[in-house]
């Protein structure tokens, strides 16, 4: 009962923070999160458990992002900063 509650708190937190991610710092969200966490829980060792497995995914998330970003930037799709080097360099 217990491991199926922590289950899906951690999806809907992740969810959450994977939609709110573009909208508010990590930081906050890692801290909201937590807390939600730990109002959820009722236990403290499976709050301890959601909290690190939510954590070490808000940071997959923002890396899988970040890597993402820097491969549109690297082939020159969808980065305006390679867009106007491109431009004044062919200027």
């Amino acid at each position: 009962m217990v491991v199926v509650m922590a289950v899906r708190v951690t999806v809907v937190v992740v969810v959450v923070v994977v939609v709110v991610v573009d909208v508010v710092p990590v930081d906050v969200a890692v801290c909201v999160t937590a807390r939600v966490i730990m109002a959820v829980c009722v236990t403290a060792r499976v709050a301890v458990v959601v909290v690190v497995v939510v954590v070490g995914v808000i940071v997959l998330v923002v890396h899988v992002r970040f890597a993402l970003r820097a491969g549109r930037c690297a082939t020159g799709t969808g980065c305006a900063g390679h867009e106007a080097s491109a431009a004044s360099a062919s200027a």
